[in-house]
């Protein structure tokens, strides 16, 4: 490979052994987070490896300066001064926008059952969360008055979950059960 191009790398510019080690680990992290996606179809493997792609690429960029686009880039290449951190600020805030305008235009193209595969995955996550909140508790009869705020935001919880997400609960029996606990602890305050 030629020398010339390996020096504009990240991690191979400075010639420094373990930067190069940590460089080479990082850029196959990368590339198996891109082929690795899933999706219901083909398409939406691709979108999400777009996504992955625009994502971590754009930070990637940015954070180590390739191509020098930092000194292009108007709100980045600003004199030393006072407002260097305004419009650094500002360049920031821009990228993030625009960032999320290309990321949300990705999402749009996704398939619909993928949408619908990625929300029941999320349904999952959170009734896995609330499971291990409620299995958190311990036993019912030894909660004390010490442990009504952690009901209480067990509970609040609990109420904001939509229908889809309450049914994927295995410890939902046992959330009613903590339920009624804690109006006895409330009596006993």
């Amino acid at each position: 490979m030629d020398k010339g191009i390996l020096k504009k790398v990240p991690g191979f510019r400075s010639d420094t052994w373990w930067k190069k080690i940590v460089a080479v680990f990082g850029y196959l992290y990368f590339f198996y987070i891109i082929f690795n996606q899933t999706g219901v179809t083909f398409f939406d493997r691709i979108i999400n490896s777009l996504l992955v792609i625009v994502t971590y690429g754009t930070v990637y960029v940015l954070a180590f300066n390739i191509g020098n686009i930092r000194d292009k880039i108007y709100f980045f290449n600003r004199p030393e001064s006072k407002a260097r951190i305004v419009f650094i600020f500002i360049g920031i805030l821009l990228t993030v926008v625009v960032l999320n305008f290309v990321i949300l235009g990705l999402t749009s193209l996704k398939s619909e059952a993928q949408l619908e595969f990625e929300e029941e995955q999320n349904n999952i996550r959170i009734a896995s969360y609330m499971d291990t909140r409620i299995e958190g508790i311990g036993t019912l009869e030894e909660l004390t008055t010490d442990d009504i705020d952690t009901l209480d935001e067990i509970v609040s919880e609990y109420e904001t979950m939509t229908p889809e997400q309450k049914s994927l609960l295995t410890q939902e029996d046992k959330l009613q059960k903590a339920k009624i606990r804690l109006e006895e602890l409330r009596k006993e305050e």
